[in-house]
């Protein structure tokens, strides 16, 4: 038995108090409680509304030996109840008791003639109401005993005029009996004293009969006006009034009630509306919450409309209104959750009204456009209203609109209005010579010498020899470039120059160039067959090129941009270009006009790859947040007739969006996510419905950010992204066996080759500042040979008399070959073939014809260099060997300031402290931030303290300290600054120069020998490179890209412009003028007196640390590991 039935069951007895009933509503109403049958009996038992015996009759479905008195009814039952209900307590006057008449109506029949005729004896119903006439009569208890017996009449049945029997008195006598009872009830209530009508009328109202009580309180006002409960009586008859609609679950009838009846006692001291405040705080709220939750089934803009005005007019007038609901009430935990439900209904209800209206607007708009040939507002319009409202997306009105709308677009696409032209030289620069630095360890493999692999890494195409790992020709390409070289054939290698927007089509032996096709704009991958190319630009455009001498043979220019390149057929002379936006377009290749514009829908920017051509049907992924959908489209003739719409989409296709081409894998087709995931496509042979399906998955660590590279062949698969993984793929079973893994904590950069039985690939080492290019074993992956090369180099060329050397990131030391020829340097020297972990930043001078190379923060190791290209490393000792900044030299010692707080000078040949070090106030438990020192003088450097978020420190100090070689560091003097001290330190004629940033504005500090200040100079907003001493003063970039000159007593001397590039190194000074160097190439000469522009160079590539003069030339670090050479003259 349900809660639901059981309520039904107790209501139906009579015999329940009404208030533990209402008690026992709420509960089982309520949506989020459950409530036990068993623990409702278990209450009335403990309430004593029911005995055991009655609550175990219930419980087994049995009707429990309980009735009561029913006036509303007018019938008499028997009351057996336990205790006494409250109704069974209203006085009231004793009924006459009823005469029985049972003699004299015998004495009557017997007194009829009885007419001779044949008598038959017949079994007849009992009169209404016989079974309760008796008390004890046994037909009023046949039900309860089980039995369903009948009363039978024997007697003789006159077949004669049946008005000459006794039957009619009989009837006319009960009939006025009932009238005689009815007239004594009606007399009894009449004449009811006051008190006991208004209890008759609390009775109804508590046992569920509202419309009883309705009238009964009519009555009571009616007939006692001034009546000590007549102010609750006329809320108590509202609140009957609402209760009937309520209970009947008639939602609207309820407010409507409410409305027009608690209007009328508003402001009238004649109702005592508290006493059913807290059942309004029940019923208003709730019949809102339902009537609302119906409204939202009707999605009609105008029925929404009416149920806005008409719902919102319900909640301002009634459950709003503290005088029904008061705030009390409103935080009842059930009333305030359907408080929560009809606002949001009705917040609902106002967006669906206000999607309908945008959606209608839409529409209208985006048919005016399309007509008007405006087809990418069009598109545009579409993909606003359906971003905000995704599920309009589907509605076949809105659909079918951009049908048309595509169909349109097939007669804006025109031939693209360009002008490009194939050149044979390479785009102008300074640059006359190129070094790349690589470290080789291991041996060559004399099978693959001489074969060459073009692969891009860090902004450069570098061709290896895949026998020996030497770089046989390098090709910059802009640090922003994801375009892989292209093999065409097996001589030449197709580059895309993303830094100039160039083509190139160059040798592969040699990277000398072929023909370089300037395209002007950005570009996509090229989409290359053995006969085609068509490259597709960001702006739409589609242009065809010869291979063979990169000229323009046609061209197209879509109505919107495009986000991935195209498909080229090789079955139908079709290329199939996906747009920026909802479209894909079919052009024909030789004439470049538009063949047909398929509908997709997808959103901007959401298809990464080309379509894919896959056993008769075109393969398109469409991407979104954290995963890819795969649609199926089935060209009926030639290629064409896609539509109208997909044979299938297979949502969520891959965990993560896809952007890495599909390929062919055997008879499967291959898909990889950028989220670690690879999936197995499987091609149905014969299925209309469901031609492709998953085949087999499997996932991979892949870190954010991180690109994987797939290569296969035949059964095994190569995963190369975060680490390396060889699988066995079980094709049959469609399971992949892992068999080895790499590398797992280095970050792979380039695609992955198999070459015969050996796997090249190219990884960023963990922990290390370098790239490695390695050929491996492709079952053990195990190393032949590595190649590390790239990262920034270490410091400026060293000019070491006739001889000129660089130091790799990692240490390696490498010597400048004297002649022009080659692009390749071995290095001269290893920093550490065990370490692999080394990472150096700056080489600066010791003063004694030898060098050090240093790293930055927390870099233990150090590498010395000789004049004859000896290479020695070592590591610092404690407790000075956790650097808080880059070290310098001060007459041939090594100055480091450490984390602990000292500053402590090194002995460059064993690492060791030399004499006492500084130290200066330190928190306990906490580091200090140190500024890298500046030398003042031959024995003086100026060091300062950040505050930092582990310091424990409220401002920053600078200190002069006085170094005394061997024996101690000690204190010159220290400035507290304002605010904090940033950027870096200058010194300048015994003077000391600092910025001190104090909220959005920083300024520079001078100060004296001894840690004084003399001068301070505000500036117009926050140093991000600098100050820097010249010889004209002092000079400091800005992050309002101003760069400011100041004289030694910071008078400014001239500010200009410049972009808020990163300076690659201090500005220089060069016969009179200053040299700017930025890391992105440009090199800029100003006049030192005026800061005008004298000259600027691009040298086209990423550069770091200052540059070397020697020997009429210009030596200058790359930041890819290179070195770059200029004539002195240019």
């Amino acid at each position: 038995m349900t809660p639901k039935e059981l309520l039904q069951k107790l209501e139906s007895l009579g015999s329940i108090e009404s208030k533990a009933l209402r008690k026992i509503r709420i509960q089982v109403e309520d949506p989020e409680r459950t409530v036990k049958t068993s623990a409702v009996l278990s209450y009335l038992v403990r309430k004593g509304q029911l005995t055991e015996e009655q609550a175990r009759q219930i419980m087994q479905g049995e009707t429990p030996s309980v009735s009561r008195r029913n006036t509303d009814e007018l019938m008499v039952g028997v009351v057996e109840d336990d205790q006494p209900t409250k109704s069974a307590e209203v006085k009231r006057k004793p009924k006459p008791k009823r005469s029985n008449r049972t003699d004299r109506t015998r004495e009557d029949v017997d007194a009829i003639v009885p007419v001779a005729a044949p008598i038959a004896e017949v079994e007849v119903d009992p009169l209404p109401g016989d079974e309760y006439v008796d008390e004890f009569n046994t037909y009023g208890s046949a039900e309860e005993s089980g039995e369903n017996k009948k009363p039978t009449f024997t007697g003789k049945i006159d077949k004669r005029d049946q008005w000459n029997s006794r039957w009619p008195y009989i009837g006319f006598g009960i009939l006025g009996f009932l009238l005689m009872v009815g007239m004594f009830l009606w007399f009894t209530v009449s004449n009811m004293e006051p008190e006991a009508m208004y209890n008759n009328a609390r009775d109804h109202y508590d046992n569920g009969s509202y419309q009883a009580a309705i009238k009964a309180y009519d009555e009571y006002i009616e007939a006692a006006p001034n009546h000590k409960f007549i102010k609750e009586a006329k809320a108590r008859r509202v609140q009957s009034l609402l209760r009937d609609s309520y209970e009947s679950k008639l939602w609207e009838e309820t407010l409507i009630r409410a409305k027009e009846k608690l209007a009328e006692y508003a402001e009238d001291e004649d109702v005592d509306m508290d006493k059913i405040r807290d059942d309004l705080g029940v019923m208003l709220p709730r019949s809102l919450a339902e009537l609302t939750t119906t409204m939202l089934k009707n999605t009609e803009l105008a029925a929404m409309e009416g149920n806005l005005v008409k719902a919102s007019g319900y909640k301002k007038d009634l459950v709003d209104n503290v005088f029904y609901v008061t705030s009390s009430s409103r935080k009842v935990p059930t009333n305030k959750k359907y408080i929560d439900k009809l606002e949001n209904n009705i917040r609902t209800i106002e967006g669906y009204i206000t999607k309908e209206k945008d959606y209608g607007s839409a529409l209208s708009s985006i048919e005016s456009l399309g007509e008007a040939g405006k087809t990418e507002e069009a598109f545009k319009t579409f993909q606003d209203l359906t971003r905000q409202y995704g599920d309009l997306a589907a509605r076949e009105e809105l659909r079918a609109l951009m049908v048309k709308t595509s169909e349109l677009e097939s007669k804006l696409i025109q031939p693209a209005q360009v002008s490009i032209s194939a050149v044979p030289d390479f785009a102008a620069s300074a640059i006359e010579q190129t070094w790349v630095m690589g470290a080789i360890v291991g041996s060559p493999d004399e099978g693959l010498q001489g074969e060459v692999i073009p692969t891009l890494v860090d902004g450069s195409v570098l061709g290896f020899d895949a026998g020996t790992g030497e770089i046989a020709w390098r090709q910059f390409v802009g640090l922003g470039s994801s375009i892989q070289p292209q093999k065409m054939g097996e001589e030449h290698v197709l580059v895309s120059d993303v830094e100039h927007s160039d083509l190139l089509k160059l040798e592969l032996a040699t990277g000398q160039l072929v023909w370089r096709t300037p395209i002007g704009e950005k570009f996509f991958t090229p989409a290359l067959t053995a006969e085609k190319l068509v490259i597709t630009t960001a702006s739409g455009k589609l242009l065809r090129l010869d291979p063979g001498s990169g000229e323009l043979i046609g061209s197209a220019q879509l109505p919107q941009g495009a986000n991935a390149r195209c498909f080229i057929s090789e079955q139908d002379p079709l290329i199939y270009q996906a747009g920026l936006k909802s479209n894909l377009y079919v052009i024909g290749t030789e004439d470049m006009e538009c063949k047909e514009v398929f509908y997709l829908g997808h959103y901007s920017g959401s298809i990464s790859v080309p379509p894919y051509m896959y056993n008769g049907h075109l393969i398109v992924l469409v991407n979104g947040g954290d995963y890819c959908d795969m649609f199926v489209l089935r060209p009926k003739e030639n290629g064409m007739q896609l539509g109208p719409d997909p044979v299938q989409v297979i949502r969520r296709v891959a965990n993560g969006p896809v952007t890495r081409h599909l390929r062919r894998y055997g008879r499967w087709l291959l898909a990889v996510s950028d989220d670690g995931q690879m999936v197995i496509l499987e091609f149905n042979q014969g299925d209309e419905k469901t031609p492709i399906s998953k085949f087999a998955t499997e996932s991979f660590e892949s870190k954010e950010g991180q690109p994987s590279f797939i290569e296969t062949d035949g059964s095994s698969l190569w995963v190369c992204g975060t680490g390396a993984a060889f699988y066995k793929v079980k094709r049959n079973l469609g399971k992949f066996d892992l068999k080895v893994l790499k590398h797992g904590t280095d970050s792979f950069v380039a695609p992955c080759l198999k070459l015969d039985d050996k796997l090249f690939h190219v990884r960023k080492r963990y922990g290390s500042g370098m790239v490695s290019a390695s050929l491996v074993d492709a079952n053990t992956l195990e190393q032949i040979w590595r190649n590390d090369f790239g990262g920034e180099v270490a410091g400026p060329v060293i000019d070491a008399g006739g001889k000129r050397f660089a130091v790799s990131n990692q240490g390696d030391l490498f010597e400048m070959p004297g002649d022009a020829q080659g692009n390749f340097i071995r290095q001269a020297a290893k920093a550490s073939t065990v370490v692999e972990s080394l990472q150096f930043s700056t080489t600066s001078d010791l003063g004694d014809g030898s060098w050090v190379s240093v790293g930055g923060a927390g870099s233990r190791e150090f590498a010395t260099i000789d004049a004859t290209g000896s290479l020695k490393l070592t590591e610092l000792a404690a407790p000075s060997d956790n650097p808080a900044c880059e070290p310098i030299t001060v007459d041939g010692q090594l100055i480091v300031a450490n984390l602990n707080g000292q500053v402590a000078a090194i002995d460059p040949a064993t690492g060791g402290m030399k004499g006492e070090a500084f130290l200066p106030p330190v928190a306990p438990g906490k580091d200090v931030k140190w500024i890298r020192p500046v030398q003042v003088s031959e024995n003086q450097i100026a060091i300062a303290t950040q505050v930092g978020e582990d310091s424990g420190a409220t401002s920053s100090t600078l200190y002069l300290l006085n170094i005394e070689k061997g024996r101690s560091i000690n204190s010159n003097g220290s400035l507290e600054s304002t605010g904090n001290y940033v950027g870096s330190l200058a010194s300048f004629g015994g003077a000391v120069f600092a910025a001190d940033r104090v909220g959005d504005a920083d300024a520079i500090v001078k100060t004296d020998s001894s840690a004084q200040e003399v001068a301070r100079a505000a500036l117009d907003g926050r140093v991000v490179s600098g100050p820097w001493a010249v010889s004209g003063g002092i000079m400091a970039l800005l992050d309002s890209d101003q760069l400011v000159m100041l004289d030694d007593s910071l008078n400014q001397k001239w500010i200009r412009n410049v972009k808020n590039d990163r300076f690659a190194c201090p500005p220089q000074e060069v016969s009179g003028q200053l040299v700017l160097v930025l890391q992105n190439g440009k090199v800029m000469f100003l006049d030192a007196a005026s800061g005008d522009d004298v000259n600027v160079i691009d040298l086209g590539q990423p550069i770091v640390q200052a540059p070397t003069f020697a020997d009429g030339k210009v030596f200058f670090s790359g930041m890819d590991g290179t070195v770059h050479v200029l004539n002195n003259g240019s």
